[in-house]
């Protein structure tokens, strides 16, 4: 009978655990597309996909010379 409580106890423990998580990644999920931060990441991808182009052409640029 308390090994069947025990098992039923960690049961609800772990139901209660994945949920919290869920909500947790939920919550993340949500901030990312809030719109500020959505932004600001595109805002940031745009500057490195911009500077790791500008790093290319100098190296392409020093080899060709």
């Amino acid at each position: 009978m308390q090994e069947r409580q025990a098992a039923a106890s960690e049961e609800t423990e772990l139901e209660r655990s994945v949920a919290e998580a869920l909500r947790i990644i939920a919550e993340a999920q949500a901030e990312r597309v809030d719109a500020p931060v959505r932004t600001a990441r595109l805002r940031l991808a745009t500057i490195y996909g911009v500077n790791r182009l500008r790093r290319r052409l100098s190296r392409k640029g020093s080899a060709a010379a």
